[in-house]
């Protein structure tokens, strides 16, 4: 349990820089729509692989 704890700490950490690295291209009016869906694709794999492994951990 500890190490899945570290794992999904380091995981919503990256998707939180993502969030964070976004919002400051934006306020700079660097906003380069192609660069952040890739981005947001990330994070959406992200959030999916640490849905998979909850729900492999509660069977």
């Amino acid at each position: 349990m500890e190490l899945s704890t570290k794992k999904f700490t380091k995981k919503i950490t990256n998707i939180f820089n993502i969030l964070k690295d976004i919002k400051k291209q934006e306020e700079e009016g660097k906003r380069i729509p192609d660069s952040i869906d890739e981005r947001l694709k990330k994070i959406d794999e992200e959030l999916t692989d640490m849905l998979i492994e909850l729900e492999a951990e509660g069977s």
